[in-house]
């Protein structure tokens, strides 16, 4: 059970109550709340767990993309995988949703309304996941409240290793309820492949403005590019720019604005964790001939003082424009103190004439019973104080209705952006991965949050399963001891996970590409070379090599003495690849079978020769040379020498020869060898022979 009690800035106290375990008889866990205030018992809630189903009657909202109704009671019943749906009805408002859910398959549908604004919707809302790396969406809504209206949507992701293309268009009709009519589409272009991975991204928006008899269109585009340096790892820079032009199709115009803008951010680790960004805007209205000039800047960094984590966070903007100029600050300072009884996190605001301080302590009192207490204190622009303070009690208690208390195992699964191994602001909760304890289930949500069933005391050991392409654990995944009545919380923190993905292949065709066709070579050493050590890989019977690594620059090299007899690489047998976050750098290695030798043990000889100067002229001496001559297991033994223009002939003998030209054309020349079996061979050119002078 837990108990708490608190009191708001009014000074208007809240208890709260919650119990929780096991139906004796039954494989189901209960889970009860609810609150009493002055204004007597709210928030009541109920609900039922067991296997992949849950049960539970709340309050709450059933919403559409663009619509919701709220009340209570509101009924639902929930499965990880197949159908769940929600029911909720009042004497004004009814609704349901239902959603079927198949792995990243879903469909949904929803139907409400509230008659008290007059209200209704309806809406189907469909994502399915193509064959390959494409999936696509489509919504269809329809709203009514004095007027009727359709909102249509469509939209794609096309998501390879090496880049994503995200597209999507939006319509919304006129007598939709709440909404503009207005037509909008988004392209989204993102390639990590290069060293400074690029993000493009384009926006069109149609909106309706003016009356509804005089009616016009404000048209606006927006162009936005984006780059960051994973290689620089010091400073991780990522810089951006933007461009936009709004304009309306009124006469005369009412709207014509040009805005760009650029900002630059950086963060890192050493020595401690940090971030700094700084972003300029500016916007020119061509109408009314001003200008509009913003600035921002802000910082956090973590620093130990004294075995105290601080935290520091600084932010300051500006803008300035026809009116004046205006400049905001705000700081945050954060220091928790783990060695003191209870933790205690203090936390002081201060900014735009408001400040406020908060502290939180948890602390263990005795045996299995534990107390939270958070006090804050506010001071508003105008200098008024408040505070307000809540006590949380928790322990274990037998419970009306249950059996034997089991405890239960929840948390949160997360990208440690600051790599501080703890959940903070800025962190990625992973969603889809599924959590085991020794068989038990679990899959993470939203924000990467996961609950367990009910669970035995005992000790649990977790894993992973389905970790989306990298991504591994920071750490080691902790076994939990497990109490009854107890409800654990865990962090488990990811890091990026990238790759070196390999292939030698035998290259038939000696274009050192790997073509489809071309087999693998297997058992042929790899030796991969970086920051953090030397690894040895053998390739599998596919030729194929794999090895996770941390982002950097490695050098792979092929252990040429490992190929099979007579393969001969077509491609370089060292490559230096930079590895990115969460990417799968591909290196190949081709090599091919060079054929057996052919052993000519008789046959002629080969005449070749050589001379120089190439390009002579009448008078100069000329240089023969038949050393170039082959002969198959003999000796060239006599070399014969013919020169020759019309019926002028020179004749020479031997290896070397000197010759000079009488008169210039185009002399043939022609050698005749014998090797010393007997065997002659004969070669002939011409040589083109100019004036001289």
């Amino acid at each position: 059970m837990s108990l708490t009690l608190s009191m708001d800035k009014s000074g208007s106290p809240e208890f709260g109550f919650r119990g929780w375990g096991d139906i004796e008889g039954f494989d189901f866990y209960i889970d009860t709340s609810f609150t009493v205030t002055l204004a007597g018992i709210e928030d009541t809630r109920l609900a039922l767990v067991w296997d992949d189903w849950s049960v539970f009657i709340d309050g709450g909202t059933i919403s559409g993309a663009y619509l919701g109704v709220s009340g209570s009671p509101l009924f639902g019943i929930h499965r990880v995988e197949g159908l769940s749906g929600q029911v909720l009805f009042t004497q004004d408002v009814k609704g349901f949703s239902a959603t079927w859910r198949e792995g990243r398959n879903l469909l949904r549908v929803v139907a409400a309304s509230d008659a008290l604004r007059g209200l209704s919707f309806e809406e189907a809302w469909l994502r399915y996941d193509f064959e390959g790396p494409a999936s696509g969406w489509v919504l269809i809504s329809h709203g009514t409240q004095t007027e009727s209206g359709y909102i249509l949507g469509l939209g794609g992701v096309v998501e390879e290793v090496d880049y994503q293309l995200e597209a999507s268009g939006t319509w919304v009709g006129a007598g939709y309820p709440n909404q503009t009519p207005r037509l909008k589409s988004n392209v989204l272009f993102t390639y990590e492949k290069c060293n400074f991975p690029v993000e493009l991204s384009y926006r069109y928006a149609r909106i309706q403005a003016g009356s509804q008899t005089q009616p016009f269109h404000v048209h606006s585009h927006t162009l936005r590019g984006s780059v960051s340096f994973p290689t620089v790892t010091i400073i991780n820079p990522r810089f951006s720019l933007d461009f936009g032009w709004r304009e309306s199709d009124d006469t005369p115009q009412s709207t014509r604005e040009r805005s760009y803008g650029a900002s630059l951010s950086f963060r890192g680790d050493t020595p401690w964790p940090w971030s700094f960004q700084e972003s300029l805007r500016n916007t020119d209205d061509l109408v009314a001939g001003a200008s509009t000039f913003s600035h921002s800047t802000s910082g956090q960094f973590q620093v130990p003082f004294n075995s105290i984590p601080l935290t520091v966070g600084v932010s300051t903007s500006s803008m300035s424009g026809p009116s004046g100029t205006t400049v905001r600050s705000d700081a945050t300072i954060r220091a928790d103190f783990p060695d003191l009884p209870g933790a205690p996190r203090i936390t002081l605001t201060a900014g735009g004439g408001r400040s406020s301080l908060d502290l939180r302590v948890t602390r263990a009192l005795f045996g299995e019973t534990e107390l939270d207490w958070s006090w804050n204190y506010t001071t508003d622009p105008a200098g008024i104080s408040t505070w307000a303070t809540s006590f949380t009690l928790r322990f274990p208690a037998p419970f009306p209705f249950c059996g034997p208390v089991r405890g239960r195992i929840s948390g949160r699964l997360f990208l440690d952006v600051d790599r501080d191994g703890s959940w903070s602001p800025g962190d990625e909760g992973i969603e889809g991965v599924l959590v085991t304890a020794d068989g038990a289930e679990a899959i993470t949500g939203t924000g990467g949050r996961f609950v367990f069933p009910p669970l035995e005391p005992g000790t649990y050991k977790l894993s992973l399963e389905e970790l989306p392409p990298g991504l591994a654990p920071a750490k080691p995944l902790p076994k939990v001891d497990l109490i009854a009545g107890a409800e654990l919380e865990l962090s488990i923190p990811l890091r990026p996970q990238s790759w070196i993905r390999g292939r030698v292949f035998n290259d038939a065709n000696k274009n050192g590409l790997w073509d489809p066709g071309e087999a693998g070579i297997p058992n042929v050493r790899i030796v991969v070379q970086g920051e953090g050590g030397q690894w040895e890989l053998i390739t599998d019977s596919g030729g194929l090599f794999v090895l996770a690594v941390e982002p950097g620059t490695y050098r792979v090299n092929l252990d040429t003495d490992t190929l099979p007899e007579r393969f001969e690489l077509t491609t370089p047998a060292s490559v230096e690849v930079e590895v990115l976050e969460r990417k799968v750098i591909p290196v190949e290695f081709g090599a091919y079978r060079k054929p057996r030798p052919v052993m000519i043990t008789f046959g002629p000889p080969t005449a070749r020769f050589s001379y120089s100067p190439t390009s002579p002229v009448v008078g100069q001496p000329v240089h023969f040379s038949g050393a170039d001559s082959t002969a198959v297991n003999a000796k060239i033994v006599e070399y014969q020498w013919e020169f020759k223009l019309g019926d002028r002939v020179i004749t020479a003998s031997g290896c070397e020869v000197t010759v000079t030209f009488p008169e210039p054309g185009t002399w043939q020349v022609t050698l005749v060898v014998k090797d010393s079996k007997g065997l002659i061979a004969a070669t002939k050119a011409t040589v083109e022979v100019r004036p001289a002078g």
